[in-house]
């Protein structure tokens, strides 16, 4: 196990407790359970973790009352996979995708392609002649609209919190948990809409969309479970893995998880969406310092509140895969947690993310 998923690992137990003992409160044979990837590593937000998780997880529990642990933040965040018919890369320019943007904030989505990690990617195989879109957005909204946990939205002041030591942990209950789940799905629906369309924009007139795999990393599978930055899926079940700009984009056809608590039921099991973001300066610790609504990670402090970031973090990178002779080590790190089949691989010929519009060179 490596530093990052110890220590997280660790800091989880705590809220795994927290939150048993949060639903043992309203039905005394409740039980919760949070299960890991391999990939468990820091999230974006700062709620996110001083709430107590991270992401590359997947929380669950088995209660007679409706409940969500609040800072799961869920947004519903989807990745998408189209199969084109064609090479349309000369047709792909920084102003077509900011008319599409215009148009689907114009018919009331959020883009949100250039938030965070999101993007829009153009690539194609490197073992066939085939081409490829892939979009990972959200669906956040901010206000009154908003799942996360914000001043001013719609379920903020009948937030409950129980306290243990220097954890804490915000939830719903009842009917207000019962509106959240199927919040939840309207944005599934929502956001697979979304990427359709952007998808279709896209390639219109120039080609044509032979398939789509649309995929919720981050959302609620079943009314009492939490995905996290990992996928739901059964046995031999291919899925594109996220990596960062410019690398190549993996697809893997998962057969079975090597670690038997990764299975959720029947053939289900949680896989890893993408790299993750780990601390890489020697040991660390994680502490919530409630009076002063702060979160610090050995000497970095960071305050609690919504839409702050780990980006100024001197210590907390995206994990790379590729050593210093430059070969790809991630299949070899993946055989150690699943088996299956590296179907292919995925080259960046452009990305659209926050960071703006890059062509590579391939």
């Amino acid at each position: 196990m490596d530093l990052t998923r110890e220590v997280l690992s660790k800091f989880i137990s705590v809220t795994n407790e927290l939150i048993t003992d949060a639903l043992r409160l309203y039905d005394p044979s409740s039980k919760s359970e949070i299960i890991t990837t391999m990939e468990l590593g820091f999230p974006n937000d700062i709620i996110r973790l001083a709430g107590g998780f991270g992401i590359g997880l997947c929380v669950k529990w088995d209660s007679s009352i409706s409940f969500i642990p609040v800072d799961t933040t869920v947004n519903v965040c989807t990745t998408s996979l189209f199969t084109l018919s064609g090479d349309i890369r000369e047709k792909i320019t920084p102003i077509l995708l900011k008319n599409i943007e215009d148009k689907i904030l114009q018919s009331g989505f959020r883009p949100n392609f250039t938030r965070g990690n999101h993007f829009i990617i153009y690539a194609k195989s490197r073992f066939s002649n085939q081409y490829y879109l892939i979009l990972h957005s959200d669906t956040y909204n901010d206000g009154y609209e908003s799942l996360s946990p914000e001043s001013g939205n719609w379920y903020y002041n009948d937030i409950k919190t129980l306290i243990k030591g220097n954890r804490y942990l915000r939830y719903i209950t009842g009917d207000l948990a019962q509106e959240y789940y199927a919040k939840v799905k309207y944005h599934e629906t929502k956001n697979a809409i979304k990427h359709s369309c952007v998808a279709n924009s896209i390639v219109e007139n120039e080609a044509t969309i032979k398939a789509s795999q649309i995929l919720h990393h981050h959302t609620m599978p079943f009314s009492s479970s939490i995905l996290i930055g990992c996928y739901l899926i059964n046995a031999n079940t291919t899925v594109p893995i996220l990596s960062s700009e410019g690398q190549p984009i993996y697809l893997y056809r998962f057969d079975k998880s090597l670690e038997e608590q990764n299975n959720i039921g029947g053939n289900y099991f949680i896989a890893p969406h993408g790299w993750g973001k780990h601390f890489f300066e020697g040991n660390f610790s994680i502490d919530v310092n409630i009076p002063s609504n702060t979160l610090l990670l050995n000497d970095e402090v960071f305050t609690i509140q919504p839409k702050q970031t780990f980006i100024s973090s001197k210590n907390i990178k995206m994990r790379s895969f590729v050593d210093s002779d430059r070969n790809d080590t991630y299949i070899e790190y993946l055989h150690n947690f699943y088996t299956g089949t590296s179907i292919d691989m995925l080259d960046q010929l452009i990305s659209y993310n926050k960071s703006g519009f890059k062509r590579f060179q391939r």
